[in-house]
């Protein structure tokens, strides 16, 4: 198993060239060779320091989040198009001071005490440094996680035993979020 984190159209180049057999993606891919299969969602959380009075809230407003100085996905990015339009939809500013490409970038800067974020709830579980808590943000948009693969390559046993696998995980970190509540933290 070889991972590796690509641009949208690295990955789409790297699977319509046979070059990886399946990429995890957060984005719809508009390409004909390409097929793929929903294996589960993520929701937006928000990632601060820890001592940060957003500590004793269960909870934070999006409102709140924007008002303090962020850390936050870069507009170009599909992920920042993503978070842009929903505070545009909600009639808020999203104006990071600090752009990334990467949750766990800005999870990283988060730690460093350069801001708060808005991240995708898997970064957050996956981030696991305790200098960084999180918290959901409600009525924050979901969207899917996609195994995509290439149509023109049957896939192997291995293959679809790994997408099995993400598809798993990704239920049971949900299921561990609604048996913990609403809270997200990583310590």
């Amino acid at each position: 198993v070889y991972l590796e984190t690509l641009t949208v159209p690295e990955m789409v180049r790297q699977m319509t060239t046979r070059e990886c057999d399946v990429a995890i993606s957060t984005v719809p891919l508009n390409e004909p060779l390409l097929a793929a299969k929903s294996l589960g969602h993520w929701t937006l959380v928000c990632a601060f320091p820890q001592g940060h009075p957003f500590e004793a809230l269960k909870s934070v407003g999006l409102r709140k989040v924007v008002a303090e100085p962020l850390v936050g996905f870069s507009a170009e990015t599909p992920q920042g198009r993503f978070v842009w339009e929903w505070c545009q939809s909600h009639g808020t500013t999203f104006a990071p001071r600090i752009q990334v490409r990467s949750g766990l970038n800005a999870c990283a800067m988060v730690a460093q005490g350069a801001g708060v974020a808005v991240v995708d709830d898997l970064t957050a579980r996956a981030y696991g440094q305790g200098a960084v808590l999180f918290r959901p943000i409600p009525k924050a948009p979901e969207t899917e996680v996609l195994a995509v693969t290439n149509r023109q390559v049957a896939p192997s046993a291995l293959l679809k035993a790994f997408v099995g696998l993400v598809g798993s995980a990704l239920r049971r970190a949900k299921q561990q979020q609604l048996s913990v509540g609403t809270t997200v933290t990583s310590r």
